[in-house]
């Protein structure tokens, strides 16, 4: 039912309580009950009928009816109403707080007195009016029941039978019920508090109990389960040492703020365990320490766990300390030394005690680890190349901190010089091996060119015909070429980044090759003269194909095929038989292939190998293969057995743009003849050439001292329109007037001759800035081309 329709609201007025009111010794000795339970922690219930009955007993007319408020759920529920019929009190339970509610509910909204005189006389309850008979029921005060800082608690209620509002008196009793309730239900709300936490604070898993420091063995009382389990064995009423034996660790006690301490515990069975102890000190109202609350940590683990890993700490550090050959240094993010180990005291030359705090020069980004090659200065100044690799690190409690690991580099470098001195011997050792190779082939075609300028000269004598002068010179251009390569085989000189066209040399290697290999083996050569240049030096092809053909003839029995071979292809889906990585692309091909066994699939992984050779004692060093591999590799190439019959070597070698052409550097227009030093310290060479200018128009200045010829350029440097110098000469070397000359005069053209040279070639000459390099002896007419391109040919006499 609605009970909103049975109240007409009456403003409350003043109400003045006497508190000097005499009661009768009856009511006198209830009201001391009721505090006795309040003390004594009687439920609440049985106090607030205790409440009820001592005001019900001063009136006969009172009936009384206490509601708790729920602040949550905005209502009142019913609580005690022991005079009224069930079916009127269960009308009370539940009942909303508002303002315009019955009067309970709006003493509760409004937190002040709501009196209704007579409940019969609202017509708004006429349905209500059975209800209200059958409890006899007539009039309704209700008061709120307020803390001190009117937090809402409840209302306490009195119905009557009666009609009227209360009087003086009744409105004492009315408080009195109000205190006493009040009273009871501040302390079922502290009541309840201390309940929660009993159930979930004791309850934890966190060990807990009192001490009571008021007896000098500190007993222990209200230990939790957790505690329990902890020691073994429930420690109520025994002494706090029996379980933790360190008795000075607890001195002195606290008896303001709390304090934490970490003691050795020891349970029931004698094992012991690493605590935590947190004690928080409770006194009473005098301030004086009467109890202790303690909680209780086993830390056994942690402190298990900090002690290995100060251990493994203490142990990797001495590892640091101790390890020779690395030096580690640790330093803060500003570069501050924190630790130097002994291999950095003989890396660097500092003691720790020197380097500690000191600033060391950063190698990169302290936030990320790295590795790196670098050089460090020593203490006495000398530098020390070393690779080192950098962590950072965060150390807890210290922050980050960073180390590096560096290892001396000098001895390795060292030995790398001597790895890379002794490749160079090798591969010159290799290159004579095969230079013997050839010697037959060579003695046969010098043979052969002198019988050629023999032969002409003799039909010279008795036939002045100018085709035997040609014979002759095409036979000595040919010595010459022969010898060019014999030296240019046999001295050790920088390869040339120039293309190469492969026909050619191909053709000039297999030539030379057939004198030394029998009659009855058969070399064919198949060569694409459409294939492009290749990024390969004239020499390193010349000792890949004697290596390969030599090895071929080796393992011939007596007779057999020998094929040579050069394409360009687009090659896919193969791999290079001594770097195992894939081969793609275009490619210039050179293959040399035999009819002989083969290559064992056994020996096929070592064939590569230095020093391995299937060949008998004497008769091979092992060099070859692993040669060719070297070759090839370092000019972006790959090698490829391909399977048999007989031995099949396929080079694959990278195709080489179109080599540039020579630079051409048109000489401005002379009015008058052109001036062209020569200068040559043969005499019979240097009166032939200023001759042969001469007899092509030009005008020729020879020297046959270069200190003389120097003397006259630099008096005159603008004179000369070009210089023809040869390379090997006493006092100044060719190279050297060259250096200097362009010192005084960079556009001045320079042509080089020289028979052979050590110290210089086509590509340093070139860098030098001198026009052309040429290889004695020189063709005239190639000699002639090249000047006219750096200096206009003199026009023929009509």
């Amino acid at each position: 039912m609605s009970f909103s329709k049975w109240f007409t609201f009456t403003p409350s007025k003043t109400i003045s309580v006497s508190e000097n009111q005499p009661m009768s010794s009856q009511h006198l000795v209830h009201r001391f009950e009721i505090l006795d339970q309040l003390l004594r922690g009687t439920p609440l219930k049985d106090i607030l009928l205790n409440v009820s009955a001592m005001i019900e007993q001063t009136h006969p007319s009172y009936r009384c009816c206490i509601l708790l408020a729920e602040p949550v759920k905005n209502q009142l529920r019913g609580c005690v109403a022991p005079s009224l019929p069930a079916e009127f009190a269960q009308a009370f339970d539940l009942l909303p707080i508002a303002a315009d509610g019955c009067c309970c509910g709006r003493a509760a909204a409004l937190k002040e007195p709501v009196l209704a005189s007579n409940l019969s006389e609202m017509s708004e309850l006429a349905s209500d009016r059975d209800l209200l008979d059958r409890a006899g029921v007539v009039s309704c005060w209700s008061f709120p029941v307020l803390t001190e800082d009117r937090t809402l608690l409840g209302t306490f209620s009195v119905l009557r039978g009666l009609e009227g509002l209360p009087e003086e008196a009744d409105l004492e009793r009315m408080h009195e019920g109000v205190d006493l309730t009040r009273l009871a239900l501040e302390r079922q709300e502290r009541l309840e508090t201390i309940l929660m936490l009993d159930k979930s604070y004791f309850r934890t898993r966190t060990s807990i109990c009192f001490c009571d420091t008021r007896q000098p063995h500190l007993p222990i009382y209200r230990a939790n389960h957790a505690l329990c389990e902890l020691l073994g064995v429930n420690p109520d009423g025994r002494p706090l040492h029996e379980f933790f034996p360190e008795k000075e660790a607890f001195h002195p006690l606290p008896c303001q703020a709390g304090r934490q301490l970490m003691t050795l515990g020891q349970r029931l069975d004698g094992s012991q365990f690493h605590c935590e102890i947190n004690m928080v000190p409770v006194v009473d109202e005098y301030g004086e320490l009467n109890r202790l609350f303690l909680t209780l940590h086993d830390v056994s683990e942690r402190i298990i766990s900090e002690q290995a890993l100060a251990e493994s700490e203490a142990r990797f550090r001495r590892i640091f300390e101790e390890v020779p050959h690395v030096a580690v240094r640790g330093c803060a993010p500003d570069g501050k030394v924190r630790f130097w180990n002994k291999a950095s005291e003989k890396l660097f030359g500092y003691q720790a005690e020197e380097a500690l705090g000191q600033m060391v020069p950063r190698q990169g980004d302290y936030h990320y680890s790295y590795s790196n090659e670098y050089e460090l200065y020593r203490k006495d100044g000398s530098l020390v190349p070393v690779f080192g690799t950098t962590v950072p690190l965060q150390i807890p409690g210290v922050g980050m901190e960073v180390y590096t690991l560096e290892i001396d580099l000098t001895q390795l470098k060292e030995t790398e010089r001597e790895r890379i001195q002794l490749l160079q011997l090798l591969l010159q050792a290799q290159k004579m091996e095969a230079l013997g190779q050839l010697t037959g082939g060579i003695a046969h075609d010098f043979n052969n060119i002198l019988s050629t300028i023999l032969g002409n000269l003799e039909l010279a004598r008795h036939d002045p015909n100018p085709s035997v002068l040609d014979e002759i010179q095409l036979a000595a251009e040919r010595a010459r070429d022969l010898t060019q390569r014999m030296l240019s085989y046999s001295h050790p000189h920088p390869a040339s980044r120039l293309a190469t066209s492969l026909p050619e040399p191909i053709r000039d290697v297999c030539r030379i090759l057939s004198a030394v290999i029998p009659s009855s083996i058969q070399l064919r050569l198949e060569l694409s003269e459409q294939a492009p240049p290749a990024q390969l030096d004239p020499v390193e092809l010349h000792q890949i194909l004697t290596n390969l053909i030599i090895n071929s003839r080796d393992e011939l029995p007596g007779q057999g095929l020998i094929e040579v071979g050069l394409r360009y292809a687009e090659l896919e889906n193969l791999v290079c038989s001594s770097c195992l990585r894939p081969v793609e692309g275009p490619l210039v091909e050179v293959w040399v292939r035999d009819s002989g066994p083969g290559i064992p699939d056994e020996v096929r992984s070592r064939i590569f190998d230095p020093f391995f050779t299937t060949k008998g004692v004497g008769k091979g060093t092992g060099l070859g293969l692993a040669v060719l591999h070297r070759l090839v590799h370092e000019r972006g190439g790959h090698v490829v057995l391909a399977p048999g019959p007989g031995a099949h070597f396929r080079v694959l070698l990278q195709p080489a743009a179109n080599s540039p052409a020579p630079l051409a550097v048109a000489a401005e227009p002379l009015e008058k003849v052109a001036r062209i030093m020569v200068i040559d310290d043969e005499p019979m060479l240097a009166r032939m050439l200023g001759k042969l200018l001469t007899s092509r128009g030009y005008e020729a200045e020879v020297f046959t001292d270069s200190r003389l010829a120097w003397e006259a350029f630099s008096a005159e440097p603008g004179a000369y329109a070009a210089v023809i110098t040869d390379q090997t000469m006493p006092n100044k070397t060719g190279d050297v007037f060259a250096r200097e000359a362009l010192g005084l005069r960079p556009d001045l053209p320079i042509l080089l001759c020289t028979g052979f040279s050590e110290r210089i070639d086509a590509n340093t000459a070139l860098a030098m800035g001198i026009r052309f390099f040429f290889q004695k002896p020189v063709k005239p007419a190639t000699l002639f081309e090249a000047l006219a391109q750096v200096v206009p040919a003199p026009k023929e006499n009509p």
